[in-house]
């Protein structure tokens, strides 16, 4: 028996924040998430690796937006991203030797990454784009 295709992504528009970097990085690491949940177990480490290198490149990429805007990068903020990291380094652990936990794994994943993009994420963008420090961005309509 195969697998069941995974329809819903991770994130969709409602879900860009108006920081352009920002939502890139979050809609390639959705888009990679997808990509895990639906293919073949051979592939699956492959896809969780990049999924993994893109979540932690985005986590650099937001810290030092904020420090740019001379924002503070509060500490339950980092909480949320060191466990999300540890359960990616967990589900490429998993990934090579048990694909179904692998695939469990990264479902409970997409519920705190959803929300975290809707709420640390959003207060990190509001910060930025607030800051006397960072270019004001148009208005996206």
């Amino acid at each position: 028996m195969g697998i069941r295709p995974v329809r819903r992504p991770l994130l969709n528009a409602r879900h860009a924040l108006g920081h352009t970097e920002i939502d890139k990085d979050h809609f390639a690491i959705a888009d990679s998430w997808l990509a895990a949940m639906n293919c073949r177990p051979l592939s699956l480490p492959f896809h969780v690796a990049r999924m993994r290198k893109l979540t932690r490149r985005h986590f650099a990429r937001e810290v030092m937006l904020l420090e740019a805007a001379r924002r503070p990068f509060c500490p339950c903020h980092r909480r949320e991203h060191d466990t999300m990291l540890a359960m990616c380094d967990e589900i490429y652990a998993l990934s090579e030797k048990d694909v179904r936990a692998a695939r469990s794994l990264l479902r409970k994943l997409s519920v705190i990454m959803r929300e975290h993009v809707i709420g640390m994420d959003q207060i990190a963008v509001l910060m930025i784009n607030t800051s006397a420090n960072s270019p004001v961005l148009p208005v996206q309509r």
